[in-house]
């Protein structure tokens, strides 16, 4: 390994092979966060940085630029940046800046070490010769039998500004920035958040709001990992799907305008995850979940704490969307509730009526459930136990009369918080 070939570096800000803005979510999420946060504000600037980081050297530099003016009109139009028109500043720098001359690099990467020794000698110059080719000229086209990137039809046609056009990131795109979200994974949520307002205010009577609701809405986004499904049970997830209709809270048309993937596997990979949330939230066991879905503990931990970022996520952005609060502002603040609940839910794995129990320090799922059972279903009652509730709890496993009495002083540490 010390004394082997370094291998080559490839640059993660692009998918070389990308077709859509879409499918480019590392430069599309860097191009919002320079505009947003690091104060890159005019298309110049933005070249300008771009050019000089590794992928500029591994890719054409009109390539590079058409990605950018792409990037550009694609946040543009999903309202998460503004054009704030051209600037004479801007101009006046792009005057004064000094003209470059291209330099053309001869690094000879492909020279074998013989030759590269023998090229040091004098009176031994390299003779680049042409070799005769039978082979008649071609007279069809040069390539045949494949579709050209550029012959696709979902590439947005591509809008060139100004070099000293300006920008602003509108306060979506901040909020996008600021949680370092994939900007597609921002624009899916508002169109799914905002539906849910409709269904709340009572505007969509087709649809309606419901915690699988939530859960199936973050899952659909491009920074969710689905789960791999298995031919045994494709038959389960697909009647699974179809029951699932009316919660659904995006459409097919909604996931095609951002060509997010539509394949069958991953939909039906996101209703298996959708499943398992579920059983978690109702309170199954981590084991009783494998056994039941075949899906392994880690790869269980990693959907719930995604889930809990994107809903956590999703409120942030429903507290920032203007036209939301503007419009329907209790419906507004109702699904704000739904999905702080179902977050709760998520993150502790319980059902509703014990997010007030596992609130209290060092009580989680089981211990929440056991003190439900002998009737202590809030803070209130914990911190107001009796002789009685007292004893029963402390003969429970796993419980001793030191634990009851660190688990009513913290329900009442967390009372006088509330206060």
């Amino acid at each position: 390994y010390i004394f082997g070939f370094p291998e080559d570096i490839q640059s993660k800000l692009a998918n070389p092979l990308a077709d859509t803005v879409e499918e480019d979510p590392a430069l599309l999420t860097h191009i919002l966060a320079s505009i947003a946060s690091v104060g890159l504000t005019d298309r110049d600037a933005l070249r300008t940085f771009f050019e000089q980081t590794l992928l500029a050297r591994q890719i054409d530099k009109h390539n590079l630029h058409q990605r950018i003016d792409r990037m550009i009109e694609w946040l543009v139009q999903r309202d998460m940046i503004l054009r704030t028109g051209e600037s004479n500043l801007v101009a006046e720098r792009i005057a004064s800046r000094p003209i470059k001359e291209e330099i053309e690099e001869n690094w000879e990467d492909e020279l074998p070490t013989w030759a590269a020794a023998a090229s040091a000698l004098d009176g031994l110059d390299w003779i680049k010769r042409e070799m005769n080719d039978p082979t008649p000229k071609r007279k069809g086209p040069a390539v045949f039998g494949f579709t050209t990137a550029a012959s696709l039809n979902q590439i947005d046609e591509i809008h060139e500004d100004p070099a000293n056009m300006t920008y602003a990131a509108t306060p979506f795109g901040e909020t996008i920035s600021r949680l370092y979200l994939n900007p597609v994974t921002g624009y899916l949520l508002r169109i799914g958040l905002r539906t849910a307002v409709r269904i709340a205010a009572g505007l969509d009577d087709r649809r309606q709001l419901t915690p699988t609701g939530l859960i199936h809405l973050v899952t659909t986004t491009p920074d969710f990992l689905p789960m791999w499904v298995k031919s045994s049970e494709a038959n389960v997830i697909e009647d699974r799907a179809m029951a699932i209709g009316p919660d659904r809270l995006l459409t097919s048309r909604d996931l095609a305008e951002v060509n997010s993937r539509q394949g069958l596997d991953v939909e039906l990979g996101q209703i298996k995850v959708l499943t398992v949330l579920e059983s978690w939230i109702n309170e199954c066991t981590i084991r009783d979940i494998e056994k039941e879905h075949g899906a392994q503990p880690g790869d269980v931990r990693t959907r719930i704490d995604l889930a809990d970022w994107l809903l956590y996520a999703s409120r942030r952005m429903l507290s920032s969307d203007e036209q939301a609060n503007l419009d329907q502002p209790d419906a507004t603040a109702f699904v704000s509730e739904c999905i702080a609940e179902i977050q709760r839910r998520v993150r502790y794995g319980v059902r509703a009526e014990l997010l007030g129990l596992v609130g209290i320090r060092g009580i989680g799922r089981v211990r929440a459930r056991e003190m439900h059972h002998i009737g202590l279903e809030d803070p209130h009652h914990v911190a107001e136990m009796g002789p009685r509730d007292r004893k029963r709890l402390e003969d429970m496993r796993g419980w001793s009369p030191r634990l009851v009495d660190n688990t009513i002083s913290n329900a009442q540490r967390l009372l006088a918080r509330r206060r």
